[in-house]
């Protein structure tokens, strides 16, 4: 199931690219921002985010806390090893930098993607294709 879901995700990741979508030459910082409120779900269920305002609530599935994030969007990376991994790759040209608000943890996101209802999201460890829930 899981190697479905990567191939289902690599497979949405390619459409979106062909279709334009990866990269909107539109986008502003403002309008990531407005793009990203809501709630989100990873296709394998283990990841929900709630984003309101200036704050990301993450849930992971078989963790009963939910952790909470300020976060700010930027067009210049926040990790020079997410460029790295991420060579080559078209993305949207925007960073989704994270800090905890109950301890020291930060990190970056590089936004591969978004649209009305779906986002792809790169970190260090990986890609997670979220969906928009109503």
């Amino acid at each position: 199931m899981r190697r479905l879901t990567y191939i289902l995700s690599i497979f949405l990741v390619a459409l979106l690219a062909l279709t334009g979508n990866a990269q909107d030459k539109d986008l502003t910082t403002d309008k990531v921002r407005f793009m990203l409120q809501g709630n989100w779900v990873s296709d394998d269920s283990t990841l929900s985010m709630t984003v309101m305002g200036d704050t990301i609530i993450e849930r992971k599935a078989g963790n009963a806390q939910a952790d909470h994030f300020d976060y700010t969007i930027k067009k210049e990376t926040c990790d020079p090893e997410l460029d790295k991994k991420a060579k080559g790759t078209k993305s949207t040209g925007f960073y989704i930098d994270e800090s905890s608000t109950y301890d020291a943890i930060e990190f970056c996101n590089m936004l591969i993607t978004i649209t009305n209802d779906t986002m792809v999201l790169l970190y260090t460890d990986g890609q997670v294709v979220l969906t928009k829930k109503p």
